[in-house]
């Protein structure tokens, strides 16, 4: 069910950043054609404000998936080192039975 949200969220943020841009572009359209306040500076000034508006709110956006996506990396690769460094220790000998790991669901020699 998580993974659905992301994922969801993903196609979210990209469906906003898009809206943005043809939000900014419009709005700078409608400046630019009012025929009193309007004209090509005030459009030009609206269009940069805005087009860095939607650069920094979508970078940042995508930012926070990528620290998601990396912490999800990086927390599968630590449970891959801990599998193999558990099945690569060697068994003592004489190991009891009580002081032995469960690995890969049956007790194999491996002392904690």
């Amino acid at each position: 069910m998580r993974d659905f949200f992301i994922s969801a969220f993903e196609k979210l943020v990209g469906l906003i950043v898009i809206l943005m841009v043809v939000g900014v572009l419009g709005g700078a359209a409608a400046i630019y054609a009012d025929p009193f306040q309007g004209g090509t500076i005030p459009a030009l000034l609206v269009l940069l404000g805005g087009l860095l508006y939607v650069i920094m709110l979508g970078g940042m956006l995508y930012l926070f998936l990528g620290i998601y996506h990396n912490t999800k990396r990086t927390a599968e690769a630590v449970d891959r080192q801990a599998q193999l460094t558990l099945l690569q220790r060697k068994p003592a000998a004489g190991c009891p039975a009580a002081g032995c790991l469960l690995v890969s669901g049956s007790f194999r020699p491996y002392c904690a």
